[in-house]
């Protein structure tokens, strides 16, 4: 397979079937959805054909991010983001965009129905939109321990994940009733716990409009730690 760059940096699925999952477990659905790739990889070519990409070896600084998405904000997870800041090799693009279920065993089936892609800066759903201010969707829940004010540590996490620092971040106006504990934070097999017992919800302002994903901290490739862009029109969540 053409395992050269293609110009795409981003694929959207969309999920079909009974009881969608929710979002609080969209962790163990990241997870899911990179085992899915991986044996869908094996199945084209044999297991010496799985990308490093998705396999964690050999991948550098250049990693996939496997994002869920509540698109309807109905709290079930009704679509599934892929994005790779360099660009998908076209071997990764092929796997992405040929998949069409996700199993999960006892916990159910879900058929991915359509596919698109999009380039660098191009919005793709409600998870890439150019936007300053950015809200959380999961809780951010840090790798370190935190110091203050919480700028300090959330400006390190931004670095961390290539992104410039905020000039701003507040607590989400509903982090009170939000409860960080009613997410799954671990990965199937994963008991390294961060030293963050608690997670938060926040809003981060930045200087200039972010054109990608913005997932900070711990398993932040898998969905936790996820942010939604927050200016008015951010929602329209087409193509839906």
């Amino acid at each position: 397979m053409d395992g050269s760059r293609s110009p795409y940096v981003a694929a959207r699925w969309r999920l079909a079937g009974h009881n969608l999952p929710a979002l609080s477990g969209a962790v163990l659905v990241g997870d899911l959805v990179r085992r899915a790739l991986m044996s869908h990889a094996a199945g084209i070519g044999g297991r010496d054909a799985i990308p490093g990409t998705l396999s964690g070896h050999g991948e550098g600084g250049d990693r996939i991010f496997f994002l869920p998405e509540d698109a309807d904000r109905d709290g079930r997870i009704d679509h599934v983001l892929l994005y790779r800041a360099g660009g998908f090799d076209n071997v990764d693009l092929r796997i992405a965009t040929s998949l069409r279920r996700l199993w999960a065993g006892s916990f159910g089936e879900w058929q991915v129905v359509e596919t698109w892609v999009a380039q660098r800066d191009e919005p793709l759903g409600s998870l890439i939109r150019p936007s300053r201010r950015w809200e959380s969707l999961t809780p951010c829940v840090c790798p370190i321990h935190w110091k203050n004010p919480p700028l300090r540590t959330l400006s390190r996490l931004c670095r961390d994940a290539a992104l410039p620092p905020p000039s701003a971040a507040t607590p989400s106006p509903d982090m009170a009733t939000r409860t960080a504990g009613s997410f799954a934070w671990l990965r199937p097999d994963q008991d390294n716990r961060p030293p963050d017992r608690r997670g938060g919800f926040w809003t981060l302002t930045f200087p200039e409009p972010i054109r990608r994903p913005v997932a900070l901290g711990f398993n932040q490739f898998y969905g936790l730690g996820l942010f939604l862009p927050g200016d008015a029109d951010a929602w329209d969540a087409s193509p839906a």
